[in-house]
């Protein structure tokens, strides 16, 4: 019936959102924490940025990045399976199993969202100040 074709489109739409979010983050990961956290550690291969307070504090505020990544990536697998099992008409889990057994691994996001405002204002004084000048070039790419 109808409830039943809402809530197929509600699930797409969560599945949908989720490989976005995920895909997001990734290149996230891959095009900045990584990078930064290398550079800061003087890995041969990394972009030559000088050690700073700056790019410490951005490798500290990103640190949580990858573990959200993570969690989030096997989130997205889960929501992946249970849907494959639907549509084959087998037993699944319901989203709501789901969410519920990823919740306390979502709490980590109480402290990457704790940072936000403070990894905002330091990017905005890079990008002013053009300061420190490596870790400015680098961010503008």
């Amino acid at each position: 019936g109808k409830a039943a074709r809402i809530a197929s489109l509600v699930k797409e739409e969560i599945l949908s959102t989720e490989q976005t979010y995920v895909t997001q983050l990734s290149l996230l990961v891959n095009a900045f924490v990584l990078p930064l956290r290398n550079a800061s550690r003087g890995d041969e291969k990394a972009p030559k940025i000088s050690k700073s307070a700056e790019l410490q504090e951005l490798n500290s505020i990103l640190a949580s990045v990858e573990s959200i990544l993570t969690v989030n990536t096997k989130f997205l697998e889960d929501l992946k399976r249970n849907r494959e099992r639907e549509v084959k008409g087998g037993a699944n889990r319901g989203i709501g199993a789901i969410v519920l057994e990823f919740a306390p691994y979502f709490k980590m996001y109480t402290e990457y969202v704790g940072k936000y405002d403070r990894a905002a204002h330091l990017l905005q004084t890079i990008k002013k100040t053009g300061k420190p000048k490596d870790l400015s070039k680098f961010l503008k790419k």
